[in-house]
């Protein structure tokens, strides 16, 4: 458990941090031999491995100037970790395991090419990840959020005493009972209330739109708007993928975000429309399904992805839906 405690203060004391975390890890840090043993010898391991980059010197600076000088050994400890910049991999940071500081409850979240991944929070919430998506999470008295920077999370927000706020490149969405998607795509995002509803809001100077059940809304820096009913059918989230009458460039789109064995197009059969509900990650399965239903050529490439075409096409420009 101190061990737990002190790998979470060393990735929440990285860059700048203010005055009431810092106190709350100095109390953490000088309540016990065993903290600041464990604290060190957590720094000292990340260091060895690679994991940590630090400077310590314009810390130790700022510190020896402030009029809130710690002891020696916290300043020592203090400096080391606000100095450091953290290349943490996918791999160490994740996995559905939070990170409890005190009253907070600080976890960062990543799935891999091809899952899906429930985890429930300490407010009673439960967040669901979708294929490739990383979402920083904290929960504690007095405020709740989410920070997605990519991929899409389904968030099913239960009443708490401050609304779970979720930012998502432009967008800022609130909401305190509510299931909603939110889709994080680079200068822009969509939200899709399930149930209840939820204000969307970004920087332009404009007013929040409030979305209800069933309704979707597109964010860009330009503001917000509404846009087409959130679909029905299988939900993503039992890893079942709903088409129904779009191109299939956007539905390969869709369904090579699940594997990284990919589906590749030609131009020429590439505005053909396609509904129905397919198994996500099932790649093979799809391609097999789309080649019958359009007579079309499928073969493999030398990576192993799958080439639909048209059997008269001779040399294919390939698209992978995007």
């Amino acid at each position: 458990m101190i061990r737990s405690q002190a790998r979470a203060w060393v990735i929440r004391l990285q860059g700048d941090a203010g005055p009431n975390l810092r106190r709350q890890f100095e109390r953490w840090y000088e309540s016990d031999p065993a903290n600041a043993a464990a604290f060190e010898s957590v720094r000292d391991s990340f260091q060895r491995a690679g994991l940590l980059r630090q400077s310590t010197r314009r810390w130790d600076r700022q510190l020896q100037r402030s009029s809130e000088r710690p002891s020696a050994p916290v300043r020592s400890a203090w400096a080391a970790a606000l100095g450091i910049v953290l290349l943490v991999p996918v791999a160490w940071l994740l996995i559905g395991h939070g990170l409890i500081v005190g009253d907070t409850n600080a976890v960062m979240l990543v799935t891999r090419t091809g899952e899906i991944r429930q985890v429930d929070l300490k407010d009673g919430s439960r967040v669901t990840l979708d294929s490739g998506t990383s979402v920083q999470i904290d929960i504690a008295r007095d405020h709740r959020g989410a920070n997605l920077t990519r991929g899409r999370v389904r968030f099913n927000i239960v009443p708490g005493s401050a609304p779970f706020t979720v930012h998502a490149g432009p967008s800022v969405v609130r909401s305190n009972d509510a299931i909603f998607d939110v889709t994080s795509a680079g200068a822009q995002a969509r939200v899709d209330v399930i149930a209840g509803n939820a204000s969307v809001s970004t920087a332009a100077p404009i007013a929040a739109v409030t979305a209800r059940s069933g309704e979707s809304i597109a964010a860009t820096a330009a503001g917000v708007e509404r846009t087409s009913a959130v679909p029905g059918g299988p939900a993503w989230t039992r890893g079942m993928l709903q088409f129904d009458g779009i191109p299939i460039e956007a539905a390969v789109a869709v369904a090579n975000r699940y594997s990284n064995r990919k589906i590749i197009i030609s131009d020429d059969v590439a505005q053909l429309r396609v509904s129905g509900a397919f198994r996500a990650g099932d790649t093979p399965g799809l391609a097999k399904a789309l080649a019958t239903a359009f007579h079309l050529s499928l073969s493999l490439d030398p990576g192993g992805n799958l080439i639909l075409s048209n059997p008269g096409e001779r040399q294919p420009r390939k698209k992978d839906g995007g």
